[in-house]
């Protein structure tokens, strides 16, 4: 079986690699505030401008998927589309700590048995 014909580095197609679209290339560069900031925007508009911004083809990228993800939320009635939107963009929410509930009584004597050893 005989090899292809291979030019320099290249291996495989002779075409290589696809570049990446500008407008993906774009979404590297888009910071958390940029995408906390449209979506605070986006949170007061009506179906019918989410859908603008979604067709413009001006918008930049990370605004039309914020838009779409919103739009999606409010027609399926589904309020984890936050969830999903933070989760994407900002990454997974921090664990929650575990909070001990002391009545004023504990406090009080933990802070006396402190001072006691203290002395």
């Amino acid at each position: 079986m005989s090899k292809p014909f291979v030019k320099g580095n290249q291996y495989g197609k002779l075409g290589g690699r696809p570049k990446i679209p500008q407008d993906i290339r774009d979404l590297h560069e888009c910071s958390k505030a940029m995408v906390i900031d449209a979506m605070a925007e986006f949170m007061n508009y009506r179906i019918s401008r989410l859908l603008e911004i979604m067709k413009d083809v001006e918008q930049p990228v990370y605004r039309k998927m914020v838009a779409r993800v919103i739009l999606r939320g409010v027609q399926d009635g589904d309020v984890r589309f936050l969830d999903y939107i933070c989760e994407r963009f900002l990454g997974a929410k921090p664990k929650a700590s575990t909070v001990i509930d002391l009545s004023d009584e504990d406090v009080i004597s933990g802070l006396r048995a402190i001072k006691g050893s203290a002395d």
